[in-house]
């Protein structure tokens, strides 16, 4: 989908494991579970989006999680990929958004700093960075999770905000 606009009326799913789909500068009206491959481009701006493959955010594209009461979920068996120096926002500075990461949340490329800029939630997910700088700068918790920053990583835990950490 480049240049567009989906709308789902109801909840439906994009793809099936193995499958690849690659959006660029598009918007998701509803609500859709994600299977295969998601290659984001541009600046997407999403409505509800779970996670339970592979999404891939390459170079400076950014996700835009930017309505009221939207979510992306990265469910546990979900992969979000930051590929580059790109980040998410919230361009509306919309209530009740947020990324909730239950799976793997990965940073593995770019030597700049990528900022997530939404409300951060981590449920028993990894955080790894190993390239750049990964800073979540706005509130947030994590229980249970895990945070690994490899050599030529750095995670920027609060990113100036006051969020609640706890795990390994």
């Amino acid at each position: 989908l480049e240049d567009g606009t989906l709308n789902v009326s109801g909840p439906a799913t994009l793809g099936m494991a193995g499958t690849n789909s690659y959006w660029n500068n598009a918007t998701l009206g509803g609500s859709l579970l994600q299977l295969g491959s998601l290659t984001l481009a541009g600046t997407n701006t999403i409505g509800n989006l779970s996670n339970q493959g592979v999404v891939h955010q390459p170079g400076t594209a950014t996700l835009n999680i930017g309505e009221y009461s939207t979510h992306f979920n990265n469910q546990a068996s979900g992969t979000y990929d930051i590929e580059g120096d790109g980040g998410m926002i919230n361009s509306d500075n919309a209530w009740y958004t947020s990324f909730n990461n239950y799976g793997l949340l990965r940073k593995s490329g770019g030597n700049g700093t990528s900022t997530i800029r939404d409300p951060f939630y981590n449920y028993n997910g990894t955080i790894e960075v190993d390239s750049g700088t990964l800073s979540l700068a706005n509130n947030g918790t994590s229980s249970n999770g895990t945070f690994i920053a490899k050599a030529g990583g750095v995670l920027d835990w609060t990113g100036g905000s006051s969020p609640t950490w706890a795990g390994q």
